[in-house]
């Protein structure tokens, strides 16, 4: 994936990408890595790695993933969850 915006605060052009694998384990789980970053012209780089799970029930899939920070700008570790609802 990639992308672009504008910074909240000072309207400076942002450019985003991603990267996102995932690995079947099991016939409702998945592993998954994402590394993604963020670039600003002014402004050191945000560049991280997640690994995570995703684990599909019914219509719902669960995820939950440790990220972390692969440059000085990006936290040192974050954790995520989510849910995705399908209809």
């Amino acid at each position: 994936n990639a992308g672009g915006g504008l910074e909240r605060r000072t309207s400076e052009p942002v450019a985003l990408w991603g990267v996102i694998v995932e690995r079947p384990i099991a016939p409702e789980l998945r592993l998954a890595a994402e590394f993604s970053g963020e670039f600003l012209q002014r402004s050191a780089s945000d560049t991280s790695v997640l690994l995570g799970i995703l684990w599909d029930h019914h219509n719902i899939t669960y995820d939950a993933g440790l990220r972390f920070g692969l440059t000085r700008d990006a936290p040192d570790v974050a954790f995520t969850t989510g849910l995705t609802f399908r209809f």
